[in-house]
């Protein structure tokens, strides 16, 4: 895992800490919430699924059987489509 960062005010900070308190969650886990529901985490982990097929394929695609690496890159395009065409947004908000 990462960080994200903000630089805000010290009263806006206040206010953020106070929403996080009345929801009974941290600053963090707001912040995440929040951007959830701009980014969601489906869209990172098919970016994530796509850098581990090109990886593979980088460094196994000698050694794999034509099937293998097809398999592969036509599992990467269907994720270039999910992602280009923001299914995974509209997957999420049902």
């Amino acid at each position: 895992m990462t960080d994200v960062r903000i630089y805000c005010s010290e009263d806006y900070k206040k206010q953020i800490k106070m929403l996080a308190v009345s929801k009974g969650i941290t600053i963090s886990e707001l912040l995440l919430e929040i951007i959830s529901k701009t980014i969601p985490e489906a869209t990172t982990n098919l970016q994530k699924e796509i850098e581990t097929i090109n990886n593979t394929l980088a460094k196994n695609g000698s050694k794999m059987s034509a099937e293998e690496r097809q398999a592969l890159k036509t599992r990467r395009n269907e994720i270039k489509k999910l992602l280009e065409g923001g299914k995974c947004y509209e997957q999420n908000k049902s």
